[in-house]
């Protein structure tokens, strides 16, 4: 037990270093939430219309009675937007998705997905930004189709390591975490802290030669 709560210390020391020695967030209280640097390729594909996970595509057929997106009940809603965002963070984020599912009862999306060995601090970061990126893109202007209803309370990450096919980490972003960051009252020093906050260990962290630190 204290060997886990000694590595996570170190993790987040890391998180910081990392952070701040890539110009991605300031001391400053009042740092804002600048747009994510993960989001670049992505904007580029939508501007130029060449990616392929608009929401629109994914929204059920519907009669001429009204618009989609307010005709959605919330089971859908929550299905559109894990659909585009597992295709996100595995297609422009790297992310190694094995499968995704969504609750209904409690507003949830759950990804698991086979842990990156080679730097995985860094894909922990490029995860909890990837959240606040898409919920940028179906709270603002990205997409016509949909609005701030699509996006989940929370989103759980269970993180596999590959070479077990074990569960090593249990992490979640709460939406309210998100708006913590969005509205300015957390910097992303914060706010990925907050992410690895959440952190449980699964049985492939009981490894001493597969524990990642």
């Amino acid at each position: 037990m204290t060997k886990k709560i000694n590595t996570n210390s170190l993790l987040k020391i890391l998180v910081c270093l990392i952070i701040v020695l890539s110009g991605c967030s300031s001391i400053s209280q009042n740092d804002g939430p600048s747009t994510p640097s993960v989001q670049t390729d992505y904007e580029s594909k939508i501007t130029t219309g060449t990616d392929s996970r608009d929401p629109s595509d994914n929204l059920p057929e519907r009669s001429a009675n009204g618009n989609n997106s307010t005709n959605l009940n919330k089971t859908e809603k929550i299905s559109v937007f894990a659909n585009t965002y597992q295709e996100y963070i595995n297609n422009s984020q790297g992310v190694n998705i094995i499968t995704y599912s969504i609750s209904d009862d409690n507003n949830s999306v759950t990804i698991r997905y086979f842990i990156n060995n080679s730097w995985p601090v860094a894909e922990d970061i490029r995860l909890a930004l990837s959240y606040v990126a898409h919920a940028n893109d179906y709270s603002g202007d990205t997409f016509a189709s949909v609005t701030d209803s699509f996006i989940p309370q929370r989103i759980n990450y269970v993180g596999v390591l590959k070479s077990k096919q074990e569960v090593y980490s249990y992490r979640y972003i709460n939406k309210s975490m998100v708006d913590n960051y969005r509205q300015n009252k957390w910097n992303k020093t914060q706010y990925v802290l907050s992410f690895y906050d959440t952190v449980t260990y699964g049985p492939a962290a009981n490894s001493s030669v597969e524990r990642i630190e």
